[in-house]
């Protein structure tokens, strides 16, 4: 425990809180969001005023400015959780001792956009039982940070990457299924504690799960360009022909979609945009998604998308998924 909150904590132990208030501050908008009992700890009625930078400044005590505003932009700085005893001084000019405790919050892209918080009215003395509970709330803003490092261990652990690529390819499936990266790596995190085994055909299972708890509907652009498939171009009959070998899955799914939109992007109306999987030796959600969402893009460009599967066409989740599929390539240029 950080001597900051150990103060936190002792300041609290012996006070009996009058109120707690929940804010959170919008970065990009520089917009504030006040719980009710915020406004009643700065004298208004809820929603009496509307809540700026500028109205917390001048509600700080004078001897206290390097304190609460001053914090929550720091940690927009440094995304270090805080927590900070000071006072402020409400609209009818009465000083209340509060405890102002905060966390950043990261967007889809890991980057800290946001911080919210409580602030403990401790003008009074109150129950010593309540610091467990403010010690949890500040432990609670380091606690994202820890679960992203769980997640990026797993991954690591079944696809054999390094941090850095785990990292990334958590914040791609983030930023494309409209997921935060906390809670997409806490529900990894649990998913991969509850039974998915780390042996045998883990990296199909975890494909499928993870695929699953990022919404199952990632963006089709070509951003992300690094994995292990293959791909090599052939022409028959006039028409280019993209073969594509290896594991479609959750640590291969950005390089197939970068693969995919640069295959579409380059088509030209009428021509069928022809894609061989037949080589493929999984085909896992992640993928089934990606061509079913391309699909639909070649056919408003009058492009249509023609998937060679060849024995995956079998498989009860190829024909399930409404593509245009094909056994072979012939069949696909008939």
């Amino acid at each position: 425990m950080t001597d900051l909150l150990a103060e936190a904590v002792a300041a609290i132990s012996s006070s009996t809180v009058e109120q707690i208030g929940h804010f959170s501050y919008d970065a990009p908008t520089d917009t504030w969001t006040w719980s009710d009992e915020l406004y009643l700890i700065h004298g208004f009625r809820p929603r009496e005023v509307v809540p700026t930078t500028a109205l917390l400044v001048a509600h700080q005590h004078p001897d206290d400015r390097a304190a609460g505003v001053d914090d929550v932009f720091e940690t927009l700085r440094s995304g270090r959780p805080f927590a900070s005893r000071h006072r402020v001084v409400d609209s009818r000019q009465v000083e209340r001792k509060v405890i102002t405790v905060g966390q950043a919050e990261l967007d889809g892209a890991g980057q800290i956009h946001r911080v919210s918080g409580f602030v403990i009215d401790v003008t009074g003395s109150f129950r010593r039982d309540l610091a467990a509970s403010t010690h949890a709330a500040v432990e609670a803003a380091g606690a994202s940070r820890a679960v992203i490092d769980q997640a990026k261990g797993a991954l690591m652990l079944v696809y054999g990457m390094d941090e850095d690529a785990a990292f990334n390819l958590l914040r791609w499936y983030s930023q494309r299924s409209n997921v935060k990266l906390r809670d997409l790596a806490e529900t990894l995190v649990t998913a991969t504690s509850a039974g998915v085994p780390m042996s045998g055909d883990t990296r199909r299972r975890l494909d499928e799960v993870f695929f699953g708890l990022a919404g199952g509907h990632p963006e089709t652009d070509g951003s992300a360009v690094s994995g292990d498939l293959t791909t090599t171009v052939t022409v028959e009959q006039g028409m280019q022909i993209l073969h594509i070998t290896g594991n479609v899955d959750l640590s291969t799914g950005p390089q197939f979609t970068a693969v995919l939109a640069t295959a579409v992007g380059q088509a030209e109306r009428p021509t069928p945009v022809v894609i061989d999987l037949s080589d493929l030796t999984h085909l896992g959600s992640v993928g089934l998604a990606v061509l079913t969402q391309f699909s639909r893009r070649c056919a408003g460009r009058g492009t249509p998308l023609r998937v060679v599967f060849g024995e995956l066409s079998t498989l009860p989740s190829v024909r399930s998924a409404g593509l245009s599929g094909f056994r072979t390539i012939a069949d696909a240029l008939a």
